[in-house]
């Protein structure tokens, strides 16, 4: 997802008693139009992904740990020292509307204001939202060019003192809750982390077929997202009851 934006300089003294409201503006514009100008898909701690080898958890361990849906309920973390104070203030505040998990990046020679700007949002972690916004941030300079950085991570609230051991992103979550949760066995859920995809199967004849159609639920739902022919391949069963 890009963005650019041109920064308005005051030019009268009036103005100039503005500027810092008019930063914060422009700082929250420009975090929406990276983020509505591709389709949506949805650090120091990152959870880690569920151990393959070890049984699968049950839907009401995953849904325990969980986070909130509501609106207003993520943060923006700043994560690169050469942003300015205002532009950094200005991100918190437009960090509050973007679905976690969600990484932007920028190359420190072009900024924020510049179309390599790149976010990615609404992924199942950090590690893979942060993956996919460098690779397509570094993948619009020009060579000589200082690589991108991660300048910023969205985060669901009170994801530090929780500490999940599965994670998964907002709409996921969102559907977890309100249609898994409720749905009749045979039933299971899985999801892509590379693109941040999810898919589920119920009220299937048996566990067998209802793995089945969470893997094709969630294949088809990371090819909408991308053309690569390998979206899907890493969809993973993460619960079935």
């Amino acid at each position: 997802m890009t963005g650019r934006m041109k920064v308005q300089r005051a030019t009268t003294s009036r103005a100039a008693r503005h500027r810092t409201g008019h930063r914060l503006r422009a700082a929250a514009m420009l975090v929406l139009a990276m983020c509505l100008s591709a389709a949506e898909l949805a650090a120091p701690v990152r959870a880690a992904d569920p151990d393959a080898a070890s049984p699968l958890p049950a839907a009401r361990e995953i849904a325990r740990q969980l986070f909130s849906t509501r609106p207003g309920r993520t943060d923006m973390r700043i994560t690169a020292e050469w942003l300015d104070a205002d532009l950094a203030k200005g991100l918190r505040l437009a960090g509050r509307t973007q679905p976690y998990y969600g990484a932007f990046a920028a190359s420190p020679d072009r900024g924020l204001y510049d179309e390599s700007a790149t976010a990615a949002v609404n992924y199942h972690d950090l590690d893979h939202a942060a993956a996919e916004a460098l690779a397509s941030c570094n993948a619009r300079l020009k060579k000589g060019e200082r690589p991108c950085v991660i300048v910023a991570e969205v985060l669901p609230k009170g994801f530090a003192r929780k500490a999940p051991r599965i994670t998964l992103s907002m709409s996921a979550t969102r559907a977890f809750r309100k249609s898994y949760l409720r749905a009749r066995k045979h039933k299971a859920f899985a999801v892509s982390r590379t693109s941040g995809a999810w898919g589920m199967g119920t009220d299937a004849r048996s566990g067998a077929l209802a793995e089945a159609q969470a893997l094709a639920d969630c294949r088809a739902h990371a090819r909408e997202k991308s053309a690569s022919p390998e979206a899907g391949r890493d969809c993973t069963v993460i619960t079935r009851d």
